[in-house]
């Protein structure tokens, strides 16, 4: 049985580069939602750091309550000599910030209720390393796509050279 849903596709324009087209798909079935690098049929050429995102790298959206939800940040990390990236989960805050652009996350987090959730450190009780949570309005449909760049595609788009300048 295929799965129905409402998808939103926006759209990344980098200047000099091709768009790269990222989809919000609320699936009707199971009230499931996810972003993903979606390929398009005109897909011109690109690195291969780049293609292996498409359609591979998603992004869950979740339900914190009623009136929130949430999407792991986690980084996806190209390296050499492996194929896919490498999911980078257990991050500092600062590890997180550096990584997507200091000026976007604070960008992404001065939007009105958007906030960071972090581990906590048993010790100091601050942040800590670990898995860091993005929440955000339900009715907020911009944060997860902002925040799906941040963390799945701007350390790529670092690693191509596709962000020089930025």
């Amino acid at each position: 049985m295929a799965s129905a849903g409402r998808a939103t596709d926006w759209c990344l324009e980098i200047p000099g580069r091709p768009p790269l087209v990222i989809r919000d798909t609320a699936w009707t079935f199971d009230d499931e939602r996810d972003v993903v690098l979606r390929r398009t049929e005109m897909l011109p050429e690109m690195p291969a750091r780049l293609t292996q995102l498409f359609n591979r790298e998603r992004a869950g959206i979740h339900h914190v309550n009623v009136d929130r939800r949430r999407i792991l940040a986690y980084l996806a990390v190209p390296e050499d000599g492996r194929e896919r990236p490498r999911r980078r989960r257990s991050l500092t805050v600062q590890d997180l910030v550096v990584a997507c652009n200091p000026a976007w996350f604070a960008q992404l987090l001065g939007n009105p209720g958007v906030s960071l959730a972090s581990p906590l450190d048993p010790a100091s009780g601050e942040p800590g390393r670990g898995q860091h949570e993005i929440h955000f309005d339900a009715d907020d449909s911009f944060t997860p796509v902002y925040a799906y760049v941040l963390t799945r595609l701007v350390p790529t788009l670092r690693k191509i050279g596709w962000l020089a300048g930025f």
